[in-house]
């Protein structure tokens, strides 16, 4: 049973004394006769908050403190909104992309299109160095292996200028392989910067023989002599596409990349950008054990 001495009582006056809600909340803020409060530790009284000058008391007023408060709060939510956009679109592209496993899709090679198939059971992927940890320890979890891993820690290339704005993206991050379904590996796949099935061609007799292919973050694209660069950044700003420059020695073609945020691969990406009837033609990077085709 709870004592209720005459100390109970005192303290239960001064809190239903207190002359607003802002006090209730922050028992520590005490009110001084002009209506302004003082900000005080409960403990000792020792004024706190902005600097104190030549002995001055430390006051902030209500509608101050208040705005302070608000401000704060409002850039957390803000920051959360931000990330939980980010990781929405991420999860939403990544349901588009699973969506057509076994479907038949096709590989451009000199305007001639060879049919293949998204395979569902094996993976290119890229991650981040800072990444790595949490990536390998989802694979393990999952108990998938990571092979022909290979770390990157520059983008270079002999043939492009490169000057595109989605240089800086590509450094310090590594590629590798993985066998796995996507149910099996999505939890991995998350902490990717890009990831892209390998694709089964239907006729390799069609492709040299070749029966399966990966494909890189990169693809190449010609302009048409009427397409302006202007064109191409609107089209690769609408599919959340990177720019890494044109080549050196080809004149017309241009290196675009690849992340989690496109909508689509480097493959898919290629066919869309050559559909759009702006491009002469468009090469996705795909290659077979190990080398590019």
């Amino acid at each position: 049973m709870a004592v209720f001495n005459n100390r109970t009582a005192a303290s239960l006056q001064g809190w239903a004394a207190f002359s607003s809600p802002m006090q209730r909340f922050y028992p520590f803020l005490h009110l001084s006769k002009n209506g302004k409060c003082n900000r005080h530790t409960p403990r000792d009284g020792i004024r706190w908050g902005s600097r104190r000058k030549a002995g001055a008391n430390t006051i902030i007023s209500h509608t101050k403190l208040i705005q302070i408060l608000m401000i704060k709060r409002l850039i957390k939510l803000c920051l959360l909104f931000i990330f939980f956009v980010a990781c929405n679109k991420e999860n939403e592209l990544n349901e588009v992309r699973t969506k057509n496993f076994g479907e038949t899709d096709y590989y451009l090679v000199d305007g001639k299109k060879i049919a293949i198939t998204k395979m569902d059971g094996k993976f290119y992927v890229m991650f981040y160095l800072a990444e790595e940890d949490k990536f390998k320890e989802e694979l393990v979890k999952a108990g998938i292996k990571l092979t022909r891993e290979e770390e990157i820690t520059e983008f270079s290339s002999y043939s492009i200028n490169l000057i595109g704005s989605g240089v800086k993206k590509f450094s310090h991050y590594k590629t590798g392989i993985i066998e796995s379904s996507y149910e099996r590996a999505k939890t991995a796949l998350s902490h990717t910067l890009y990831w892209a099935p390998y694709y089964k061609i239907n006729n390799p007799q069609e492709f040299n023989g070749i029966k399966e292919v990966g494909v890189t973050n990169l693809f190449n694209v010609k302009y048409k002599s009427k397409t302006s660069l202007a064109q191409l950044e609107e089209l690769v700003k609408k599919n959340g596409v990177e720019m890494i420059g044109p080549d050196k020695f080809l004149h017309g073609w241009y290196m675009l990349a690849c992340t989690n945020l496109s909508k689509g691969n480097a493959l898919e990406m290629a066919n869309l950008f050559y559909e759009s009837g702006l491009f002469e033609n468009t090469c996705p990077d795909v290659f077979n054990t190990g080398k590019l085709l």
